[in-house]
């Protein structure tokens, strides 16, 4: 299951490619942001099913989401929230 430290690293990658200085500058930005994530949420608990870590993933993500005073990046965190839980329901 993909995790926040994959996420950074997979946007770093890309950062790494970006066609443009302000396109490599965003990719960065969104990688870094992925980074915290990392260093501050828990991987998932073992024994839990795909769709069960996906739906961790999400309530996540929601009770991170409640901590933000800025509304984009609350908003943020709320669609990767739905994102999370689509991926647990096609999973299924």
């Amino acid at each position: 299951m993909p995790r926040f430290d994959q996420a950074a690293s997979f946007f770093e990658e890309r950062a790494k490619k970006g066609r443009s200085p302000d396109d490599q500058k965003l990719l960065s930005e969104i990688a870094q942001f992925y980074r915290k994530l990392a260093t501050i949420t828990p991987g998932s608990p073992p024994g839990l099913s795909e769709t069960e870590r996906w739906k961790s993933s999400a309530e996540e993500c929601r009770a991170i989401a409640a901590q933000f005073v800025d509304s984009e990046c609350r908003a943020h965190m709320l669609r990767l929230a739905d994102t999370y839980d689509q991926l647990g329901v096609e999973k299924h």
